[in-house]
């Protein structure tokens, strides 16, 4: 019956903190025991004493968890983040042990301090001094990044022996607006990640996460490592698709960082050849040459005037239109042959038609600048494709030639309608599918193919341009 009351008293002791059945076997077991001493300790105090030592692990577990809980929403209101606080307190990590049979090797799980770990301030006071004697971090900014704690219990087997490695684990980072569990994109000044075993302090790990660019995590001082970011930053293309104030500010430190700003000043036609990637595999759906806009229409225009390319040919070339990736003050579009758009031609012409079909992105890529309030055209510019992977040695040549204009559009409709001949003659079994091959490279040779690709005795496989 006391046995029966005291399980009761236990289970209604404190709201919230509820011990593990281990724990409360053994505050049985030592009253039993007692029941062989002189009977000094009644009932009641045994169940006073049992109150108190639940309630006094209860107030370190529970105080330690809002500590971290209140850094945690510390930073997301500092940084106007978001993201999933997902520590356990220690009944919680009783009941989870109990309802998985204990800890797999394999776990990994957020949960508090106990009595002899590192506390918070501890650990976060070796982790800051970790990074700014490692990289030499400037203090006042990263002191302004959010702090995202968490203390890891892992379990460890070896030679069938169990044993746990207490961890504290700092997510530090000047992201700010986002979620911060999802993809990273270590944009500058960077983030920073320190492990640090508890209790002995020792820090395990402290790297800082600069840039995507970086395949190894950056191990450089402060300084080295801003140069390296600022140096990709300046020479890739998306520095051209940054606002005009993140552009200035990227030029004065490329400047500051001792490069000369001559090395990323580029012509237009370097910034908009820079986009041949960007625009050649865009979505087929992000196409604006049907949008029907009073923009689209005075682009569209103002290719046919410029450049001699119809809005029926450039549908028929499988062209895209596309808003211009480049902050400007004007309103850009762009326009090249775009792959994914060409896909359509499968269904509509026949294999050997098809497979010359992109050499048109040797028209190259177009942009139009509008003026805002007119859109009039104020700037039109035009930029050569990349090299093709093919030779081009003969000049005179359709295929010989690395770029067009539309004056070669005849000659390139001409080849079409040739390989478009092989095409309807196979269908109609007045050819056979080794006739058409040999027939279609016949082609390809005759308007200046490479050898190599189109000889029929060549071993490389027929790839379209």
């Amino acid at each position: 019956m006391k046995e029966q009351e005291l399980k009761r008293a236990l289970n209604a002791s404190i709201t919230g903190c509820q011990p593990s059945e281990h724990w409360k076997r053994q505050v049985l077991a030592r009253t039993k025991e007692g029941k062989r001493m002189k009977k000094r300790l009644s009932l009641g105090l045994i169940v006073a004493i049992a109150l108190l030592l639940i309630t006094a692990t209860a107030l370190a577990a529970t105080g330690t968890f809002e500590k971290l809980w209140q850094v945690w929403q510390d930073s997301f209101q500092r940084m106007n983040t978001t993201g999933e606080v997902d520590i356990m307190n220690e009944a919680e990590y009783e009941v989870f042990k109990q309802e998985n049979d204990g800890v797999k090797d394999d776990w990994i799980v957020s949960t508090v301090p106990q009595n002899g770990d590192l506390d918070y301030d501890t650990a976060f006071a070796i982790a800051r001094q970790a990074i700014l004697d490692k990289f030499g971090t400037p203090e006042e900014e990263l002191d302004a990044m959010g702090v995202y704690p968490n203390f890891f219990n892992t379990p460890y087997y070896e030679d069938d022996h169990e044993y746990y490695i207490n961890e504290w684990d700092f997510y530090i980072t000047p992201r700010r607006d986002v979620d911060i569990d999802e993809d990273h994109t270590y944009d500058p000044p960077g983030e920073y990640r320190v492990y640090i075993e508890s209790p002995s302090g020792k820090v395990t790990l402290c790297n800082w996460y600069l840039d995507a660019f970086f395949p190894d995590y950056a191990r450089r001082t402060w300084e080295a490592g801003k140069r390296d970011y600022v140096f990709s930053r300046a020479k890739g293309k998306q520095f051209f698709e940054q606002n005009e104030e993140d552009q200035a500010y990227f030029l004065a430190l490329f400047e500051e960082a001792g490069y000369d700003a001559a090395e990323i000043i580029k012509t237009d036609e370097e910034k908009l050849a820079s986009q041949e990637l960007t625009l050649a595999f865009a979505e087929a759906g992000e196409n604006l040459l049907y949008a029907g806009t009073a923009e689209t229409a005075a682009v569209i225009r103002a290719m046919e005037t410029v450049y001699g390319l119809t809005a029926e040919q450039l549908d028929r070339y499988c062209f895209i239109l596309l808003s211009s990736p480049m902050p400007s003050k004007t309103r850009d579009y762009c326009c090249c042959f775009n792959y994914n758009v060409s896909e359509k031609l499968f269904d509509l012409v026949g294999d050997y038609e098809a497979r010359a079909f992109s050499y048109i992105s040797r028209l190259g890529l177009y942009m139009v600048c509008l003026d805002p309030d007119t859109l009039q055209p104020v700037k039109t510019v035009r930029a050569d494709r990349s090299p093709a992977a093919e030779k081009a040695d003969d000049e005179t040549t359709l295929l010989g030639r690395r770029n067009w204009s539309k004056d070669d559009l005849p000659e390139f409709e001409a080849l079409l309608s040739q390989l478009a001949a092989i095409d309807t003659a196979i269908q109609r079994n007045e050819m056979t599918k080794t006739e058409g091959e040999n027939n279609y490279r016949a082609v390809m040779l005759r308007y200046g193919g490479d050898p190599n690709i189109y000889d029929p005795n060549a071993i490389s496989s027929i790839k379209a341009n």
